[in-house]
């Protein structure tokens, strides 16, 4: 039985994070040697075909199967990745690699995706110099290869870049024929009533210390967070094809695979974001009436400047007292146009007790509290804020959904899972 080591001092937490830190690396070094020595020696038998001393007249195929146990392109894989780390890690007059070695077979993977040596190279420098001492792993390694790529594609233009363009180019990028087979992103199991995202806009000024997407952005896009356009993206609900919903039983899994989350790492009613924008994603919305789509903004004045099909739910952010208000003012003022969707309401994260004086212009509230950012821990709002936003929303028929991150240790039994429409 395994001894349980306690905690209870700094002198104590200081020599347990040693003593892993040292097996931690004993395990690295461990795995490069395995797959480098793999990746060499199986080169060295296919290559000069020793495996036919194995059996009378074995394969490469059959000897792989049945000497190691692995698939050809397993073994393909452990050749690649030996032949990669010999192209990106430079060796020394001493004959020792010169910075950090990849110490797994799964680091080079992501690598494969680019096709020259230098590229890979470049990637791999620049993980290692973002590391920082810390743990490189795969998704690191995805993500810098992610960032490249979209580096060299260069198929955005930032806030900034608009702003300096002749009117005659700006009207060439929103009209022209972008011919691509992009298709919207799949999203996490998280959001089960939303199953795809897409974001032909990106980036925030509204500088909130738990956003997430600010996180991810600065992982990911090469613009990081700053406010972009990608126009190519606005044929994807052109491209993206739907799944055979007489196919699908679950109600709540149909309603998910028709919904798109929209511009889920920006905020398409900034007050910042060119009215262009908005009007080319509108348009493509409205072209697309197979598709459900779902718009979140905490500007939602601005989003009740605007006319839209009733394929579409407009929602509004409220975390904090002081968004409530201007809430309530816009989206009775969208209920009173005549909008046929759905309105909802996000407070998520919730990071005051909210009192409305009414929720009647809703039709769904999400409750949720913070992931850890950054900037700021996990915050799981009290009880008490999450009863009272409960009535409030059971006193005017709203359908409620609480998020996995709302309470501590909530599972899908306990919490409440309702939605505004089923079909």
């Amino acid at each position: 039985m395994q001894q349980e080591i306690i905690l209870d001092s700094h002198e104590v937490l200081d020599e347990v994070k040693t003593a892993l830190a040292h097996s931690e690396q004993a395990i690295e070094r461990a795995a490069r040697n395995a797959f480098e020595v793999w990746g060499a020696e199986l080169e060295h038998i296919r290559d000069n075909r020793l495996y036919i001393a194995f059996s009378p007249g074995c394969t490469w195929e059959r000897y792989t199967q049945e000497r190691w146990e692995m698939t050809p392109q397993h073994a393909g894989r452990l050749i690649e990745g030996y032949e990669i780390v010999n192209q990106i890690v430079p060796i020394g007059s001493n004959g020792e690699p010169i910075g950090l070695v990849p110490s797994r077979e799964s680091h080079i993977r992501p690598l494969t995706k680019l096709p020259k040596p230098e590229q890979r190279a470049e990637v791999w420098q620049r993980v290692t110099d973002n590391a920082n001492g810390n743990a490189i792993t795969a998704k690191l390694v995805t993500a810098e290869v992610e960032r490249y790529k979209a580096e060299q594609e260069k198929n955005w233009i930032t806030l900034a870049e608009w702003d300096e363009l002749e009117e005659e180019e700006q009207t060439r990028l929103l009209t022209q024929t972008y011919q691509n087979d992009k298709t919207f992103n799949k999203t996490n199991d998280n959001i089960e009533w939303a199953r795809w995202s897409w974001n032909p806009v990106t980036g925030c000024l509204h500088n909130c210390a738990y956003c997430y997407a600010r996180d991810f952005a600065m992982r990911i896009y090469p613009q990081n967070f700053e406010p972009s356009f990608l126009p190519y993206r606005l044929t994807m609900p052109d491209n993206t094809k739907q799944p055979d919903f007489n196919k699908i039983n679950d109600p709540v899994e149909r309603m998910g695979q028709r919904n798109i989350f929209v511009c889920s790492m920006a905020d398409l009613f900034g007050k910042w974001v060119p009215v262009e924008w908005i009007t080319a994603v509108l348009e493509a919305i409205n072209r697309n009436p197979q598709w459900t789509f779902l718009l979140l903004s905490k500007f939602p004045i601005r989003m009740a400047e605007f006319d839209y099909p009733p394929n579409v739910w407009l929602g509004t952010s409220c975390d904090y007292q002081h968004t409530v208000k201007r809430a309530e003012s816009a989206f009775t003022k969208i209920k009173a146009s005549g909008f046929q969707g759905i309105c909802w309401l996000s407070c998520e994260p919730m990071m005051e007790n909210l009192e409305f004086s009414s929720l009647e212009m809703f039709d769904w509230v999400v409750m949720g509290g913070a992931s850890s950012s950054t900037q700021t821990p996990e915050f799981k709002p009290p009880f008490d804020w999450i009863v009272n936003l409960h009535n409030q929303a059971r006193a005017t028929g709203c359908k409620v959904y609480q998020k996995t991150n709302l309470m501590p240790g909530i599972g899908n039994a306990q919490r409440v899972r309702e939605y505004p429409s089923i079909v």
